[in-house]
């Protein structure tokens, strides 16, 4: 655990929105007691997934405070923010706290997260998701981040963004202990005729990063 946090924070890095609904087949994190939260520019996963998250239970409004919650005649407890803004979703492992679904800056949302990062919560720890071309946005985030993580659809080839993502990490944050790995899937409304074909060949990409974690 980063000492910076007061619980663990998990980053997986994503392919494609419909890959947040294949967050189970991340074998080496355990969801239980977890929530999951998104990073974006402008919220890629409300836009896929079934049920349409409420536009007020947005990822920045953590900087606000929540109304106190009255307990007796004086007494007053603060409520947990991630009980508060994260909604349950059909398929995905844990409840989500969105990115906002209009522009906000990154440091706005990387405030945000560090503050509920600092609180009290039932939530044992938290899985940011950010989207590959995003990256470089949110890397102010990533010293605070005890694993990473790409999660790849084999559907989408591999393209610079991703070099950039996995240089990023390698330079700066990298080692054998937070890397947490990268895992293939394909959802089912993304199938490729040449499967095979993509599976091996993205796993020499996955022994190509393993190597250079296991170098820094």
């Amino acid at each position: 655990m980063s000492h910076l946090n007061a619980k663990p924070l998990h980053c997986i890095f994503y392919s494609h929105p419909w890959t947040a609904l294949l967050l189970k087949q991340i074998k080496n994190i355990d969801f239980t007691d977890s929530v999951l939260l998104e990073l974006s520019c402008n919220s890629l996963l409300s836009r896929v997934l079934p049920n349409k998250p409420n536009k007020k239970y947005a990822l920045t409004q953590v900087l606000t405070a929540p109304e106190p919650e009255k307990k007796g005649f004086f007494s007053f407890k603060k409520k947990d923010i991630f009980q508060l803004l994260a909604q349950k979703q059909p398929k995905m492992p844990a409840p989500v706290i969105f990115a906002p679904r209009t522009a906000s800056s990154e440091l706005h949302q990387i405030s945000a997260l560090i503050i509920a990062l600092s609180q009290a919560s039932v939530c044992k720890q938290v899985i940011v998701l950010i989207h590959y071309a995003e990256a470089q946005n949110f890397s102010s985030l990533y010293d605070y981040a005890d694993t990473f993580h790409i999660l790849w659809d084999i559907a989408d080839l591999p393209c610079l963004k991703l070099t950039e993502l996995t240089q990023l990490l390698a330079t700066n944050h990298l080692n054998s202990e937070r890397w947490g790995g990268f895992h293939l899937c394909n959802h089912t409304s993304r199938q490729v005729s040449d499967s095979e074909e993509r599976y091996t060949y993205f796993d020499s990409l996955k022994n190509y990063y393993l190597i250079q974690a296991e170098n820094v």
